[in-house]
């Protein structure tokens, strides 16, 4: 029995005036409302009651734990991106000092190749981490504030940093077209997921 119907049937059986009765009723209704929001679950058992209990929650705290590790990520990438910029000028200062034959060998031996492909692997992967980046702080913050999914939007934020963190790491190593259009498909694909799961399950504020 609701504590509505509880309170009603108590009144009745005193018999009281009828401004009390509307008073105690209104009461319990006002507490049954209270009782329906505290009950009122978002996706995977997350409470709408509040931003605050919604942002405490551990699922979504480890949402953002994933976004950070991709920003430490970036932010090493273009580190080592600015780093290898200075070592090949540097490289390329001390080539021109050098003799023809000392050039020569040194192209021979591959020093300048490897250099150049490094550098460029860098570049790539730091634009990418870049845009990676962007697109998933932009599905957080729709996520976080409409107060959408918890458990749901953890499972794939880790499972779209482990893809990028491979895409990355593939990016550093080799150009490869065909992985960058499956990878680059499937991270947008997950990200798609996160906001129509925001959408969904969020953005229903009672409290």
């Amino acid at each position: 029995m609701s504590p509505t119907v509880g309170l009603i049937s108590a009144v009745s059986n005193e018999e009281p005036t009828d401004s009390k009765t509307l008073n105690i009723a209104s009461l319990a209704v006002a507490h049954d409302i209270n009782l329906m929001k505290r009950d009122t679950s978002g996706f995977n058992g997350l409470t709408s009651g509040g931003f605050d209990s919604f942002i405490s929650a551990p699922s979504v705290r480890s949402q953002w734990i994933a976004f950070w590790i991709l920003w430490i990520i970036w932010a090493l990438l273009l580190l080592m991106n600015l780093t290898q910029k200075e070592l090949v000028k540097r490289d390329d200062r001390t080539e021109i000092r050098q003799s023809t034959a000392e050039r020569t060998e040194r192209t021979e031996t591959g020093t300048n190749t490897f250099l150049e492909r490094l550098d460029n692997g860098l570049k790539r992967a730091s634009r990418i981490a870049h845009d990676l980046l962007l697109g998933f702080l932009s599905a957080l913050v729709m996520n976080t504030l409409g107060r959408g999914s918890g458990i749901a939007v953890e499972i794939l934020s880790w499972i779209y940093l482990g893809l990028s963190i491979v895409w990355l790491g593939t990016e550093m190593v080799t150009e490869n077209k065909l992985v960058r259009l499956s990878l680059g498909s499937v991270l947008l694909s997950i990200l798609l997921t996160i906001i129509i799961i925001s959408y969904a399950t969020g953005w229903r504020f009672v409290g």
